[in-house]
C-alpha cells in the first residue's frame, strides 16, 4: 500500500549542488540557457563545504551569476540551487534554511510567516515535573 505523502506533488522539482564558481566566469549564458525561464527557487553559496550565503530568487539563472560581481564577489566558491513549485513557500524555506546553516553573510536571520514559536513553552514543559 502506498502512503499518502509519497503520492504528493514535490516541492523541489529539481536542484544541482556543489557546482564551481569558476563554471559561471565564462558561461553565465550557457547556465541561463540550461535552467530556462520562470525557473525561481532557492540557492546556497559556499566557501569551501561552509555555508556562507542563502538567498531566493524568482529567477535563479540571473540572481547566482549576479553574485559573482556583487558584495559577495570572491567570498564563495560553489553553490547549489534549488528550484521549487509553489513560490509562495519560498521566503519560509530561506529563512529555515539560514537558520539551520548560519550562514555568515546574511544579515537577516529571517522571519516565519504566519507561525507560532513554541520554544519557551517546550523548554518550561521538558524542564517541569510533569514532563518526568
Amino acid at each position: 500500500m502506498t502512503k499518502s505523502w509519497m503520492k504528493r506533488e514535490p516541492l523541489i522539482l529539481l536542484h544541482a549542488r556543489d557546482i564551481r564558481a569558476k563554471l559561471l566566469d565564462s558561461r553565465e549564458k550557457k547556465f541561463r540557457r540550461f535552467l530556462g525561464k520562470g525557473r525561481g527557487g532557492l540557492y546556497v553559496l559556499y566557501e569551501g563545504k561552509r555555508a556562507v550565503y542563502v538567498g531566493l530568487a524568482s529567477s535563479l539563472r540571473w540572481r547566482i551569476p549576479k553574485h559573482l560581481r556583487d558584495h559577495l564577489a570572491g567570498k564563495w566558491d560553489r553553490f547549489s540551487l534549488f528550484v521549487v513549485r509553489k513560490a509562495k513557500y519560498l521566503k519560509d524555506l530561506e529563512t529555515l534554511l539560514i537558520r539551520v546553516t548560519k550562514a555568515k553573510f546574511n544579515k537577516q536571520r529571517g522571519k516565519f510567516s504566519r507561525h507560532k514559536s513554541v520554544t519557551r513553552k517546550l523548554n518550561r514543559f521538558l524542564t517541569s515535573r510533569r514532563a518526568r
